[in-house]
């Protein structure tokens, strides 16, 4: 078992964060006999999970559905919601995916013309590759 400060230090987040977590129903919270939070092996699963979740774009309300599907996960409705859930977020991501590939294209493009001489060509090319990344991609976001 870990207070708050060792755990916030092992996982390198802020021990507020993991208040915050506790707040919103994604950490239980458990205290010793002088009330001090205190985690276990668990607990730092759990947390690890809401990071990842937290970092892949899901929202604190759709991860807390998905770990409370997870205390029936028997029930046909809870399955078909969270692969629901899941396939949606699968889906937005590999749309980020595209679009930061797409964005690395354009940064590969852009470079021969930061070093080339500034003209109205080379800025007019610049631009018109801006505006068909942002016009293809980035304004479905």
């Amino acid at each position: 078992m870990q207070r708050i400060k060792a755990f916030s230090d092992k996982l390198a987040i802020p021990a507020s964060s993991i208040r915050y977590y506790e707040k919103k129903g994604l950490l239980e919270t458990k205290r010793t006999e002088n009330k001090y939070r205190v985690y276990d092996g668990e607990d730092e699963q759990r947390l690890k999970l809401i990071l990842v979740m937290k970092y892949s774009g899901f929202s604190i309300k759709e991860i807390k559905e998905l770990l409370s599907f997870s205390n029936t996960p028997d029930e046909e409705d809870c399955i078909k919601r969270t692969n629901d859930l899941l396939l949606t977020k699968r889906e937005e991501l590999l749309v980020k995916i595209a679009n930061y590939q797409k964005i690395i294209d354009l940064l590969d493009l852009m470079r021969p013309l930061a070093i080339a001489e500034v003209t109205e060509e080379t800025t007019k090319t610049l631009n018109d590759l801006v505006n068909l990344i942002f016009d293809n991609n980035l304004e479905e976001e």
